[in-house]
């Protein structure tokens, strides 16, 4: 415990209840959905009055910005995937649970690996991932951040992005399935395609949008789009029957709100014949925001969005100051 007092008790707290939240979700390894994985991990610790409290400039609750920003390590350490508004941990993250019981050494772990990475990539995220026990002792990343005065700016950051994830995701929930369709085919609009035809209720044959690369389709090849919303992931049965209906001079695309399944992401990527490119909400939000200028206004008010640039303080990567927040 001498230990944990040199590097703060709030960091030795959080590292515990990550520890607890790895055990919650190590159960589902398809991923469960963010809200039930936070209100589990709730249920099952007794909050501090300091994660109990509440940002006086903000009105939220620190517990709140406190799990965004110690997940977000996790995330770039690669044992946490938040994807899909699912989270799952990943084979790295369950061999460190399983060598880093005291929590304060787990959070630890996972922070310097974090700076492993980005500094190996200038600040990305796709570094390898080191084996945990590789790094030695760890250093105190995240003391200062979680420290017992005001909000650091990126706990506010990240809490916001987060925040804005689940509302652009509960915004396209509310659409139906038709207007998700027009959704998508606005983005395709923006990213150059034709658009003649979008499918209208009923049976549409596996194909829900088609795009074109010229108005008379004289060039280049068709894409096939299929859309959907849906409360799972897709799986790989569901992926094999869309290639099914496409022809060798088509491009496949997949557009899952809900995500697809790892099974169906290997189908995916090992097709040679028939291309086909899968798309979840966040990839699609991606874009959206990429090419927002070239959406006309019809688009824009179907998906309207804003940026919010954060001052990047010391120590804090560019790469977490920044949140995509819708308007109002």
């Amino acid at each position: 415990m001498a230990m944990a007092n040199a590097y703060g008790p709030v960091q030795q707290r959080m590292g515990e209840h990550m520890r607890k939240l790895f055990e919650i979700l190590i159960p589902h390894p398809e991923g469960l959905p963010r809200d039930v994985a936070v209100a589990r991990l709730l249920d099952s610790i007794t909050l501090s009055e300091h994660e109990a409290g509440i940002y006086a400039s903000t009105g939220g609750k620190r517990i709140d910005a406190l799990i965004s920003f110690a997940t977000a390590n996790f995330v770039r350490a690669g044992w946490l995937v938040k994807r899909h508004g699912l989270w799952r941990v990943t084979p790295a993250g369950l061999q460190a649970l399983r060598e880093f019981t005291d929590g304060g050494v787990f959070i630890r772990t996972a922070t310097r690996i974090k700076n492993a990475r980005q500094a190996l990539l200038g600040g990305g995220t796709e570094a390898p991932v080191p084996a945990p026990s590789a790094l030695g002792d760890p250093l105190p990343m995240l003391a200062a951040a979680m420290g017992e005065g005001p909000a650091p700016d990126a706990l506010t950051c990240t809490a916001a992005r987060d925040r804005a994830q689940e509302q652009i995701r509960a915004h396209i929930g509310r659409m139906s399935a038709y207007e998700f369709q027009r959704l998508v085919a606005d983005l395709l609009r923006g990213l150059g395609w034709y658009v003649p035809w979008i499918a209208g209720p009923g049976k549409d044959g596996g194909v829900d949008i088609v795009g074109l690369r010229d108005p008379l389709g004289a060039t280049a090849r068709r894409l096939k789009v299929q859309v959907t919303q849906g409360a799972g992931l897709v799986d790989i049965a569901r992926l094999r029957s869309f290639v099914g209906v496409l022809h060798d001079d088509d491009i496949g695309l997949f557009v899952a709100a809900c995500g697809f399944t790892r099974d169906a992401e290997e189908f995916a990527r090992v097709q040679a014949r028939r291309r086909v490119t899968l798309l979840d909400l966040e990839g699609l939000v991606e874009l959206w925001g990429q090419n927002y200028a070239k959406l006309d206004d019809a688009a824009r008010r179907r998906l309207p969005l804003q940026p919010v640039w954060w001052l990047a303080g010391e120590g804090v990567s560019p790469n977490t100051d920044r949140a995509e927040i819708p308007p109002g």
